[in-house]
């Protein structure tokens, strides 16, 4: 098998808006590519990177996020198992009368989930979400992070 067979990419985006739980409207974009290497017809490894702008208009505040997310996935057939540490570097708000952002920290968290890969075409778009073992619906670190993957080159089925 060549090496392009083993290599894949994919990725995701957002955009997105609201108001948060005080009534602040804000507006995020996210951007997250991927790639990924075939170790073997059923196992693979990669990265995904993360940029995460958040604009709050009403408090003329903006701050970004970024961070690298190695994977590991394992496919079987047309499901697949997948675990994901989470490097992001994030602001560390504080509030003295305006909101300071100059400092920044690392936050970690390992996510583990399952999806399901439909190959259509040489190609495998797919769905999944990942979530942090061990915890429940009210801890906010828990957020389920819905997903897709592909199109991949070189994941289709056997």
């Amino acid at each position: 098998m060549k090496l392009s067979d083993k290599i894949y990419v994919g990725g995701g985006g957002g955009l997105g808006g609201g108001r948060d739980v005080y009534g602040n409207r804000y507006t995020r974009i996210a951007i997250t590519p991927l790639i990924g290497y075939r170790i073997t017809d059923q196992f693979s490894a990669g990265t995904s990177l993360s940029y995460i702008n958040i604009n709050y208009s009403d408090l003329g505040f903006r701050y970004k996020q970024y961070g690298a997310m190695p994977f590991l996935r394992y496919n079987i057939n047309d499901l697949f198992l997948m675990t994901e540490f989470n490097l992001i570097n994030v602001p560390s708000l504080s509030f003295n009368g305006q909101y300071d952002i100059s400092d920044r920290l690392t936050v970690t968290r390992l996510l583990a989930g399952a999806g399901y890969s439909m190959p259509v075409g040489g190609r495998s778009p797919g769905a999944g979400s990942v979530t942090r073992p061990g915890s429940n619906a009210r801890d906010p670190r828990a957020r389920v992070r819905p997903g897709v993957a592909g199109p991949a080159r070189g994941c289709t089925r056997g």
